[in-house]
């Protein structure tokens, strides 16, 4: 079962920089993430994924049921800092499996030798993402509709041969936060261009290599 990383921080309070989207009329902001991982190195990975794909002139917008996408130009530029009134909010939870952590070892004396923790090393490749999207007006009036939830598995990487479905070992698999990022924010950017009419509701985002395994209204 997923569990989600209790913690609750703004965008604005983790570095980093969010180059420009040419041309892009609407902005948004993020009100608040909830589940990022401690770690601050895959913290500052999960985030700059989210803002590096926020940057982006164009979204790659599926074509139809397979794979092949058409780009799309992307209105929105996400902003930092304080909160504007003339923008768009994002509230977005991340659910993530546990970290592996290593075994305590008992020696003869009765001792405890704890073993060092090793941060990126997850119980799954599967997680999930809230995501809500406020218009400048219910941002104004501070109520937060219901979030959707989707349901996702990071694919592995070259050097893992772990299967997704697979009983996972002690030491855990390997999670990619960078990709987690990615798709979070290209999924961000999908519901507020289908909120704001730029984007209709029948079209959809490629998070490819995301994969996309559920989706709650």
């Amino acid at each position: 079962m997923l569990a989600l990383v209790y913690s609750v921080l703004m965008l604005a309070t983790v570095p980093g920089t969010t180059p420009l989207a040419p041309g892009a009329p609407h902005f948004a902001q993020i009100r608040s993430i909830q589940g990022v991982p401690r770690d601050s190195a895959a913290r500052e990975v999960f985030l700059q994924g989210f803002r590096d794909v926020c940057s982006d002139s164009d979204l790659p917008v599926l074509l139809g049921s397979g794979p092949a996408t058409e780009a799309v130009p992307n209105r929105f530029r996400l902003l930092e800092g304080d909160a504007a009134e003339d923008a768009w909010q994002l509230v977005v939870t991340v659910g993530a499996p546990p970290p592996i952590l290593p075994a305590v070892m008992p020696t003869k004396s009765r001792n405890v030798v704890k073993l060092p923790r090793v941060a990126v090393q997850r119980a799954s490749r599967g997680f999930t993402l809230a995501i809500a999207v406020l218009s400048p007006k219910e941002a104004a009036s501070d109520v937060i509709p219901a979030p959707v939830v989707h349901h996702l598995v990071v694919p592995a990487i070259a050097t893992d041969t772990t299967v997704v479905f697979q009983r996972v070992r002690a030491h855990g698999v390997v999670f990619r936060w960078d990709q987690a990022g990615r798709a979070a924010g290209l999924l961000a950017l999908e519901h507020l261009h289908h909120a704001s009419g730029d984007l209709p509701a029948a079209r959809h985002v490629s998070i490819a290599p995301v994969l996309a395994v559920g989706e709650e209204p």
